[in-house]
């Protein structure tokens, strides 16, 4: 289950740009919680995966991250504007 809910909160921020706080909220745990396990999730995801994924969400004309950096959440909730990681 832990890996399973990574690997969503990877997709969810990241790829999907949902807020970490709604996210929370939808899920029942913190938006910290969200945070790592969006960490997580990007390690518990393989390389190839993510790839395949990114070229998938190009070829339906989306925006995606290429950067490699953990997206996480800053006190509002919200992924930081500044490339900044909150702690």
């Amino acid at each position: 289950m832990g890996k399973a809910r990574a690997a969503l909160c990877y997709v969810a921020v990241r790829e999907l740009k949902l807020s970490c706080a709604f996210l929370a909220e939808e899920l029942r745990i913190s938006p910290s919680a969200v945070s790592k396990s969006t960490v997580r999730g990007r390690r518990a995801l393989n390389d190839a995966v993510i790839q395949r994924w990114n070229q998938g969400m190009k070829q339906k004309g989306s925006r995606s991250s290429k950067t490699s950096r953990p997206e996480l959440c800053d006190t509002a909730g919200q992924p930081p504007q500044t490339g900044r990681i909150v702690h």
